[in-house]
C-alpha cells in the first residue's frame, strides 16, 4: 500500500470511530433532554445538583464525557489526518487545524469549534454549584456538533 492509501484507511477507521461515538452522544443527549424536562421546574441555570439523583448525575457526567470524546476524536485525530492527506507536512495545533479545516470546507466555522473546545476544557474549573451551567453549554452545542459531524461521516 502506498502512503495515500494508508492515510485513506486511517481516515476511514477514524470516521467509523467518530460515527459510533456520535451515536453514543445522541443517546446521552436524549437521556439528558428527558432529565432536563423533568427537572425544568426545579432547576435553573447554575443551580446546584442537590435536586438530581445519583443516576441523573451519572447521566450528565456520561453526556459530558461522550461530548468530550467526540470533540477530541474529531479535532485532534480526524481533522489533522484529513489535513495531512492534503498537506503531508502539516504539523500544527488544534486551532490551526480548525482554521485549515474551514479553508478546506471540512467545517463551516473554525471560531465556533474553538469555542466548543474551550467549553470542553472548562470542566475542571467549575464548582459543583456551577456545573449545571456547564452542562447547559454542552447541551446547547450538541445539536451543532451532531449535525456537522454526521455530514462528515456520511
Amino acid at each position: 500500500m502506498d502512503k495515500k492509501t494508508n492515510i485513506d484507511v486511517h481516515i476511514g477507521i477514524l470516521k467509523q470511530q467518530l460515527k459510533k461515538s456520535l451515536e453514543s452522544l445522541e443517546h446521552s443527549y436524549g437521556k439528558v433532554s428527558k432529565i432536563k424536562m423533568k427537572l425544568q421546574l426545579k432547576l435553573k441555570m447554575n443551580d446546584s445538583f442537590s435536586n438530581l439523583s445519583l443516576d441523573d448525575l451519572e447521566t450528565f457526567e456520561a453526556f459530558a464525557a461522550r461530548f468530550a470524546r467526540v470533540c477530541d476524536l474529531f479535532m485532534v485525530k480526524l481533522m489533522r489526518s484529513i489535513i495531512r492527506k492534503e498537506d503531508p507536512l502539516f504539523r500544527s495545533g488544534v486551532r490551526d487545524s480548525l482554521n485549515a479545516g474551514e479553508q478546506l470546507g471540512i467545517i463551516l466555522d473554525a471560531k465556533h469549534w474553538v469555542e466548543i473546545r474551550e467549553i470542553n476544557s472548562e470542566i475542571y474549573e467549575y464548582t459543583d454549584d456551577m456545573l449545571m451551567g456547564f452542562y447547559d453549554k454542552l447541551f446547547i452545542e450538541t445539536p451543532y456538533v451532531l449535525r456537522e459531524l454526521h455530514k462528515l461521516c456520511d
